[in-house]
């Protein structure tokens, strides 16, 4: 099971889980705020993300926990350089998004609080018959406003529903991707 912990999302990822990890009714799960290990070639591989699942059969996120990105710092810098640099875009200042789930099937996604993410919340890529129930997605607009902070980034997706939601991001609650990949 898992216990109230600090994920550290830049550290390699184990190559595969071979059972179900289960958490406890009420888990807490924070994500490390350092971003200085960040790879900056690689903010559109499978390894800049929080919590990553590809090519996954029936993929399930549920419970009555919380997964909290921290982003606060990243939007900071974020805001810090657009001050400096007014032009510059997401891709200047890169942060990992909180989920993503790419060419998979029969995905579900429900009873989760999300929450703080640095960069796009959920990331949904090539995937068929997903399901987001009763989940509460936000980021804060206050102290700091969290940029591009959607919410869930359908992406050449197929039968995709999205049920009994509560979202409030800084960007979009619900959007279609073009495909341009992860």
């Amino acid at each position: 099971q898992i216990k109230a912990t600090t994920l550290h999302p830049f550290a390699p990822p184990p190559k595969c889980a071979t059972a179900p990890v289960t958490a406890n009714p009420i888990t807490i799960l924070v994500t490390t705020a350092n971003i200085k290990r960040i790879d900056p070639n690689c903010t559109r591989s499978v390894e800049f993300f929080v919590i990553n699942a590809d090519n996954v059969e029936g993929f399930k996120m549920c419970g009555k926990g919380t997964i909290d990105g921290n982003g606060l710092k990243s939007w900071r810098a974020f805001w810090l350089r657009r001050e400096w640099n007014p032009n510059c875009t997401n891709k200047d200042e890169q942060r990992p998004r909180l989920v993503y789930i790419s060419n998979s099937s029969n995905v579900t996604i429900a009873d989760l609080h999300l929450q703080n993410s640095h960069y796009w919340t959920t990331h949904i890529y090539k995937c068929h018959h997903v399901k987001y129930i009763n989940c509460n997605i936000f980021s804060p607009a206050k102290p700091i406003k969290a940029p591009s902070t959607d919410a869930v980034d359908i992406d050449v997706c197929t039968d995709v529903l999205v049920k009994n939601c509560y979202l409030e991001v800084n960007d979009d609650s619900v959007v279609l991707k073009g495909g341009k990949g992860p």
